[in-house]
């Protein structure tokens, strides 16, 4: 019975270890998105959408941050086109509802936008910058909708989409924070 050379088991080593280190990569991937997420105040959520970028099996912490990031823009995004649809809806004759959805409207669009500075300090891992952007800048104005509903017109019910978005985007701010903070500490 013929032994094997060193060089053949050294080849097969060699082969084996690339072989196996696709599964490796995407199994540890995936721990990564459990393990930055476990650490949020909503886990489920935030894997939801990690996991909704293909480009995540294969992202390390900071493009999963990024990710994060692309889907806090999207949902507030999406709130825009809620309340200004709804501000279209609205009769005129409603005018502090009007006015409120209106100014509603403005600030998620505003909100929105931020997130393009958000994205470019993350991007290049300024994420002092981009937690500034974010708690100060960002969140009030998401807030704004319900705090003027909150403040000025306690008998004027909140519509389900300011209320809705207002939840969402909140959850998804501070997914994106928690996940930040995790990559810095």
């Amino acid at each position: 019975m013929a032994f094997p050379s060193l060089s053949h088991i050294l080849t097969l080593s060699i082969f084996i270890t690339f072989l196996l280190k696709p599964f490796h990569l995407v199994k540890s991937n995936e721990e990564v998105i459990t393990k930055l997420c476990s650490k949020t105040e909503e886990p489920v959520i935030c894997r939801d959408c990690l996991n909704s970028e293909p480009s995540s099996k294969k992202a390390d912490s900071h493009a999963l941050l990024i990710i994060a990031i692309n889907c806090a823009q999207r949902d507030t995004s999406s709130m825009y086109t809620d309340v200004f649809k709804l501000y279209n809806e609205t009769p005129e004759d409603n005018t502090q509802l009007k006015d409120f959805l209106n100014e509603c409207s403005w600030r998620s669009m505003d909100a929105t936008q931020l997130f393009d500075a958000v994205l470019r300090y993350a991007t290049a891992s300024d994420y002092d910058s981009a937690n500034i952007v974010m708690t100060d800048n960002v969140v009030p104005q998401v807030n704004f909708c319900l705090k003027q509903f909150d403040d000025q017109a306690q008998s004027l019910p909140v519509p389900e989409q300011v209320l809705a978005g207002s939840i969402a985007v909140n959850q998804d701010c501070k997914i994106v924070l928690q996940i930040m903070n995790n990559i810095v500490g």
